[in-house]
């Protein structure tokens, strides 16, 4: 379901795009286009699409967590979550205006006429969209999913989940690592660092950074904690018993 999602998306973010193309150059007509009242409508219905459809699959895999919230609390947190997730795909023309902008200025400082490599990006510019409207739709669907999950689970009491990794080639390397291990939503794992990768890019939960398909899945009961952990714990991965983990960190959900 997600992956049609993405592409469903994908194509509404290219239409943004391509709207913007004639603006992409001009960073004040950019931003008056952005804050218009007709953008802003148009970005909060997308949004709203984006949350409702996440939200039935979610409704579906997890309807454990799902019926704990009450009605009149979930149309909150799917307010909330609509306002949000409409706020990132607004910044998504400024933020490429700024990286065309950037690379503008980079290169006339290497002696590249500005107006020369602006036709020549310009030029690019639809291969250019597609890449980012690519990346923001994956990102972003991933990132909605992950929220939804994280609000409910705050709701309710449920600190803990289990990251799930894809498992297929295009998986990073210390996604994979993380594969299987608890996490705490208030203590978001580092997976680069604590797998000893020279890249760093922080701490985040899964779904939540470029291009990444791994998924967190609550626990919400105890039948539902795996025999053997491995728990993330302040930075460093441990070993423990589900006995022990109950023992030491785990809170019946409300």
């Amino acid at each position: 379901m997600n992956r049609r999602l993405e592409m469903q998306v994908q194509q509404e973010l290219l239409k943004i795009l391509k709207k913007a193309k004639v603006l992409i150059l001009n960073e004040q007509k950019l931003t008056d286009w952005v804050n218009s009242t007709k953008f802003q409508t148009y970005t909060h219905n997308l949004a709203s699409r984006i949350v409702t459809k996440l939200l039935g699959g979610y409704r579906r895999q997890y309807p454990e967590l799902y019926r704990l919230i009450s009605k009149e609390r979930r149309t909150i947190l799917i307010q909330n979550q609509v306002l949000e997730t409409a706020r990132l795909i607004r910044t998504m023309p400024l933020n490429m205006a700024r990286e065309i902008t950037t690379k503008i200025a980079d290169q006339h400082l290497k002696g590249v006429r500005a107006s020369t490599l602006a036709a020549e990006i310009l030029e690019q510019y639809p291969q250019l969209s597609k890449a980012k409207a690519t990346l923001v739709a994956r990102t972003e669907v991933a990132r909605t999913n992950t929220m939804l999950l994280e609000n409910d689970c705050h709701e309710v009491g449920a600190k803990w989940y289990v990251w799930r990794s894809t498992h297929d080639v295009r998986t990073r390397s210390s996604h994979n690592h993380m594969d299987g291990v608890v996490c705490s939503w208030d203590d978001p794992p580092n997976p680069e660092k604590l797998e000893g990768d020279d890249r760093d890019y922080g701490p985040y939960h899964p779904g939540c950074i470029f291009n990444c398909r791994c998924f967190p899945s609550p626990l919400v009961t105890v039948e539902q904690i795996p025999s053997n952990l491995k728990v993330h714990l302040h930075g460093t991965i441990v070993r423990m018993s589900k006995r022990e983990f109950i023992q030491k960190h785990w809170k019946e959900v409300l």
